[in-house]
């Protein structure tokens, strides 16, 4: 096990394509015979990522409910980040929440290891903080930014930024985002890509400690935009989910989650705006998928009305199982 642990952020905002640029790291991490740890974070109580994340060999940690950025759940992202550096593993990921808005990194790791040491006496390693990198959604970014600090602030708080979805946004989507980014962060590095797919070697190029971790966090508790979580046990049609996920868009910034559909397959529903994807999940881990389906808010106004009603249209047969996060 290597002395030090080398840690990465992975930032953006919701549905920016964070898990999917993850997981393809996390396979050329482990082809390389590292072992991988992550630490989840979402601002919803139930975590979908980490069940789109599992496959053998990775160790997992889930901190949900609230960004880790935020001062309520600080306490809890330390204790996290203490019991980690006594894991076997020799990489650690840590995929922020959505609206995660990133402070100065370096310091906190600092303060959590005089910490541990102060209880355990000297450390048999440290944390080795290489940086953050920004996953930013090409189509919607600039929209996102208009409206939400904390976007602004995952793009100026890194080196690295990596414009996803490149093939889907049009000439004028990739011209706005290229000029918003440089507005708020002319020295960071822009790769365009699809699919979240960035070669390894500029990965441990461009993604550097040293460049904007430092400042005031903007994450309040109060601030945190509301989020229910349905329950999708039974069988459901792909149809009547699209329906749904359409007719929650307008209040909705971000629907994720895992149904069985007539057929019994199991299948993963998502939808950022009026976006929505919905396909076969084939599941690599023992582990039983939660048939849940998460939904994130526009604001902290809450929306359960509006899920009832919309379910009500789609579902008439069906209970609405909604629980607000």
């Amino acid at each position: 096990m290597e002395k030090n642990l080398p840690l990465y952020l992975v930032t953006g905002f919701l549905g920016a394509g964070k898990s999917t640029l993850l997981r393809r790291l996390i396979a050329s991490k482990q082809a390389q015979g590292l072992r991988v740890g992550v630490l989840v974070n979402e601002i919803g109580a139930v975590s979908i990522d980490s069940s789109l994340l599992e496959h053998d060999g990775l160790q997992i940690i889930e901190l949900n409910e609230g960004s880790v950025f935020c001062h309520c759940k600080q306490a809890d992202f330390a204790l996290a980040l203490e019991k980690i550096l006594d894991l076997p593993i020799d990489l650690l990921f840590i995929e922020a929440s959505g609206i995660g808005d990133p402070f100065g990194m370096t310091d906190f790791l600092e303060q959590i290891e005089a910490a541990k040491e102060s209880k355990e006496g000297t450390l048999s390693r440290h944390y080795d903080y290489r940086g953050a990198i920004c996953v930013a959604d090409a189509t919607c970014i600039v929209d996102y930014a208009d409206v939400l600090v904390q976007v602004r602030n995952q793009i100026q708080k890194t080196s690295f930024i990596v414009l996803n979805k490149m093939d889907v946004a049009t000439a004028d989507e990739q011209a706005e985002a290229h000029e918003l980014i440089n507005q708020l962060n002319p020295d960071a590095y822009v790769y365009e890509t699809t699919f979240g797919q960035i070669p390894s070697e500029l990965f441990n190029e461009q993604t550097k400690p040293d460049t904007s971790m430092h400042g005031k966090t903007t994450n309040r508790c109060i601030d945190r935009p509301a989020n229910c979580v349905i329950d999708l046990s039974g069988t459901y049609d792909c149809k009547s989910i699209r329906a749904f996920l359409a007719a929650m868009s307008t209040c909705a910034v971000r629907q994720k989650g895992f149904f069985t559909d007539e057929n019994s397959n199991s299948m993963y529903a998502e939808a950022v705006g009026n976006s929505i994807s919905i396909k076969p999940f084939d599941q690599t881990s023992e582990s039983e998928l939660k048939q849940q389906l998460v939904l994130i808010g526009l604001n902290i106004k809450p929306f359960e009305d509006e899920i009832t009603k919309a379910w009500k249209q789609v579902f008439p047969e069906k209970p609405c199982l909604c629980v607000a996060g």
